[in-house]
């Protein structure tokens, strides 16, 4: 399995739930729900793509690590929610946008929650890569 067939597959997945999240963390239903994934499709899909690309060069460098797969693992969920922060933050400051505290948990937090969310779940698959690196002949 390759490193951008995973992050790609776990981004796409992630991109799907994050709009849940956001209704979860705000805790209301806007009136115009159809309106509202939709925005949230798009904006989630550009915005994120800075993010998509930092996670997959450091999924790249871990699941090539020499240790052991637990170990490896819980580095990927803690540099997935770094990326997707340090992106969010990037992305808020490139664009100038004045946004509240409250915003700022919500998107970033519904961000960061769908990608480790998917990484949790995809995580026999997160396995499989780091063992396919292991099998491959030194170069």
């Amino acid at each position: 399995m390759h490193t951008l067939r995973h992050i790609l597959n776990t981004w796409f997945t992630s991109l799907l739930i994050y709009p849940f999240y956001i209704l979860f963390f705000t805790m209301r239903i806007p009136s115009e729900i159809y309106e509202f994934f939709t925005y949230l499709y798009f904006f989630g899909f550009v915005f994120s793509i800075p993010a998509l690309l930092l996670s997959w060069l450091c999924l790249k460098a871990i699941a090539s690590r020499k240790s052991d797969l637990k170990s490896r693992y819980h580095i990927w969920l803690i540099t997935l929610g770094t990326c997707v922060i340090v992106e969010s933050c990037l992305v808020f400051d490139l664009f100038g946008m004045n946004i509240n505290e409250f915003q700022v948990r919500v998107f970033c937090g519904s961000a960061v929650c769908s990608a480790v969310t998917m990484a949790i779940i995809r995580r026999s698959q997160f396995i499989r890569l780091c063992q396919s690196y292991q099998h491959e002949p030194e170069q």
